[in-house]
């Protein structure tokens, strides 16, 4: 084999290993408790009708989660099931924080159905 051809073969070996290495150490950053959540913070706008307790019944398994895999679409449709919940943000703090910013309905008609029932609505009719 040519002195030319061992070059390039060493050369797509060390790049292969340079990629592998990579690839584990991503993995095991990943995976270890180095980047897990440990502190959520919630903050709430609008009117404080969404108790703090029914906030951190829907986020619960954040903490211990791996920051880098968070599937933060779930948690904003589970948040957002709620009623009065208007908007959610989230937000990664690094190394270990979520940040939870939700934004409640605001009433602004008090509506009465036929029966007597009342509902609250906010501006969008919601």
């Amino acid at each position: 084999m040519s002195e030319k051809r061992k070059r390039l073969y060493r050369k797509w070996l060390w790049l292969l290993l340079c990629f592998g290495g990579f690839i584990l150490a991503g993995f095991l950053v990943g995976n270890s408790e180095l980047l897990d959540v440990d502190n959520v913070k919630v903050f709430v706008d609008g009117e404080e009708t969404t108790s703090f307790t029914e906030t951190q019944e829907t986020i619960k398994g954040l903490v211990g989660e791996s920051m880098l895999f968070l599937d933060f679409d779930s948690v904003v449709k589970r948040l957002k099931l709620h009623p009065r919940v208007e908007e959610v943000n989230l937000k990664r703090e690094w190394p270990r924080t979520v940040m939870i910013q939700i934004i409640t309905r605001v009433g602004v008609v008090n509506a009465i159905d036929f029966l007597g029932g009342s509902a609250l609505l906010d501006s969008n009719g919601v």
